[in-house]
């Protein structure tokens, strides 16, 4: 298909330079809440008893 590979090196550019030029960190810092509200979320699909998740230890004393 003409323009297709021109447009694809195009949009990887423009995507590029964004990602190059965001503020945003490189990795998210909810990764462990999200990883166990998708836990919890498929378990309660097999148990009506998982509803909360457990406290997790700050690591703070």
């Amino acid at each position: 298909m003409p323009g297709v590979q021109e447009d694809v090196a195009r949009m990887t550019a423009a995507l590029e330079e964004a990602r190059e030029s965001s503020a945003l960190p490189e990795r998210t810092s909810a990764g462990e809440a999200l990883r166990d509200m998708a836990v919890r979320t498929r378990l309660r699909g097999t148990s009506p008893a998982v509803t909360e998740p457990r406290a997790r230890p700050t690591g703070r004393a």
